[in-house]
């Protein structure tokens, strides 16, 4: 095992941070689920906090107790805020913790150390500057970017700050969508954001970290989530490929250029929910690569947009289809064979696809949206909740050209 490695532990995917004394630093590999900061509105630091009390109790017992053994209780500091001098409270002894904004910034996603000891005078906010680590940090929660949690302490308001200087903080440091970091805060109860996920609501993400004893622990590598194959032909061979959850499973890449079709023969064994199938993504780059945006059509008429593409469903993105219920469709999908046809003409998309059943059933679904993507972009397929036979790829790039 070595550093940047994936592994499976428990019931999710780690990133390797660190390995040091027969131990590994894991955090994982995407945002996990939302929660508050803390459960009251409050001053508080990481060793009070609510989220503190979750990760260490109800978050752990989930683990089986064979996995529990090979977590390591450790001690960690919690430096006071170095922009604003913020307590940051007792030393702690956590087996589940966040990371803080010094592992963030300093050691694990980039050296971006001199940024956080040397604040200008007149800089307020970390975007200010222009950290060229920022997409490193980027993380998603069930296929959309989203902020997460750090346990370092946030600002305190500027009465608060001259009537108590290095007072303690209702609010925690953070990391934006982009990659970011939130090093004022945000209340850690009543979080300050009006953007919703499209899955959730508008808290914080969470991405828990731990100390894994690997004396006696043999680590199970995980599959690559995006294969470093690019695919630029046609091709029959099979790729088969599933998840449990939401983006944990993926094809190859697709690439393809200027005005093209795409068509895929799949065959589909999906699970309890209508979006329990496959989604189709449109990118300019491989994930978590800087630029970074996408465009997600899912089988149900469903989809949206980030970065640049900011189509989010009901805005730039419509969708047609012909079965009546959602019972209908999932009925089709537990075992359907799919052919869908992606074209391109200029800065206008649509994937047109049909879905047979093994029931009998038959239906079809068309998605169109617009994009300003690269002329050189990818499409990848991400299961979710289903297993995924891609059973033949057809790939016609007609013509480059220039977008609208």
């Amino acid at each position: 095992m070595q550093i940047n490695d994936k592994i499976i532990f428990g019931q999710y995917e780690w990133q390797v941070l660190d390995i040091k004394n027969n131990a590994a630093l894991i955090i994982t590999e995407d945002i996990i689920e939302q929660r508050t900061y803390h459960n009251v509105n409050e001053i508080t630091t990481w060793a009070k906090c609510e989220l503190r009390k979750y990760l260490n109790g109800e978050f752990y017992d989930r683990f089986s107790e064979t996995d529990r053994e090979h977590i390591i209780t450790v001690t960690n500091k919690n430096p006071d805020n170095e922009w604003y001098g913020t307590d940051g409270g007792e030393d702690t002894q956590d087996r589940i913790f966040l990371l803080s904004v010094e592992e963030v910034v300093c050691r694990y996603f980039g050296d971006s150390s001199e940024k956080l000891y040397n604040r200008g005078k007149k800089e307020d906010y970390w975007f200010q500057k222009r950290d060229e680590n920022n997409n490193q940090r980027v993380a998603t929660f069930k296929g959309g970017g989203w902020w997460w949690w750090l346990r370092s302490p946030g600002r305190v308001s500027e009465k608060t700050w001259l009537q108590s200087p290095g007072c303690m903080s209702e609010k925690a440091v953070y990391i934006h969508g982009d990659g970011n970091i939130g090093i004022q805060g945000n209340h850690a109860l009543k979080c300050n954001s009006n953007i919703i996920h499209p899955f959730g609501d508008n808290t914080g993400g969470v991405r828990p970290a731990l100390w894994l004893d690997l004396k006696s622990y043999e680590p199970v590598m995980a599959l690559k989530k995006l294969s470093d194959e690019i695919v630029t032909e046609s091709s029959s061979e099979k790729y088969e490929f599933s998840s449990p959850l939401w983006w944990t499973g993926f094809s190859k890449y697709y690439q393809v250029s200027g005005d093209f079709e795409l068509t895929f023969k799949l065959n589909v064994k999906g699970g309890k929910a209508v979006y329990n199938s496959y989604a189709t993504a449109f990118t300019n780059a491989k994930r978590r690569s800087g630029g970074y945006f996408e465009t997600i059509v899912r089988t149900d008429t469903f989809g949206w947009g980030n970065g640049k593409n900011k189509a989010f469903a009901g805005s730039a993105m419509t969708h047609e289809k012909d079965y009546k219920t959602d019972k209908e469709f999932i009925a089709c999908m537990k075992d359907a064979n799919v052919v869908q046809k992606i074209t391109r003409n200029k800065n206008k998309f649509e994937t047109f696809a049909t879905f047979t059943g093994k029931n009998g059933s038959t239906y079809t679904r068309k998605t169109t949206f617009t994009s300003k993507l690269p002329n050189e972009m990818f499409i990848f397929l991400a299961a979710d909740g289903a297993s995924i036979t891609i059973e033949n790829v057809m790939i016609n790039s007609k013509k480059e050209q220039k977008n609208e």
